[in-house]
């Protein structure tokens, strides 16, 4: 009779463990943000989820050459394009919010702690420093 006790703590155990990897990655997909002059493709390497620009409403300057990160505090970096930049990285997910990552804002070339979640079907995303944050709502567009 034990084995089957040990069977059923397993199934349970597994079901458990796919059921929290199915919520965690309901956040995967492409987001128009609020203000709707990017998209940001949220995608999971391992077991992190990060952010890319994947579309920009003006990705080129007036020569036609593409829009650098020209604000990055990393001189070296400032070179690269806006289009295709990892602004979001490392969030895990835990209860229901994608935690302890960053968010890169290429405006002003700022890193901020991040948190996002989802809400009524809309991603919010909270970008801070200490006690101060600021929440944006971004909506799904694939």
């Amino acid at each position: 009779m034990k084995p089957f006790y040990l069977f059923i703590f397993l199934f349970a155990t597994t079901f458990s463990i796919a059921q929290d990897v199915k919520k965690a990655d309901k956040i995967l997909g492409v987001y128009k943000t609020q203000k709707g002059d990017a998209k940001i493709q949220i995608f999971k390497k391992g077991a992190k989820y990060y952010g890319k620009v994947i579309w920009i409403a003006q990705p080129n300057d007036a020569d036609g050459k593409p829009i650098l990160d020209v604000h990055n505090p990393n001189k070296t970096l400032q070179t690269n394009a806006i289009l295709n930049l990892i602004t979001i990285r490392n969030l895990t997910y835990k209860n229901d919010e994608w935690i302890n990552g960053t968010i890169y804002d290429p405006k002003n070339g700022k890193t901020y702690d991040c948190i996002l979640w989802l809400e009524n079907g809309k991603l919010k995303v909270r970008g801070y420093v200490g006690w101060f944050y600021d929440t944006k709502t971004w909506t799904k567009v694939d």
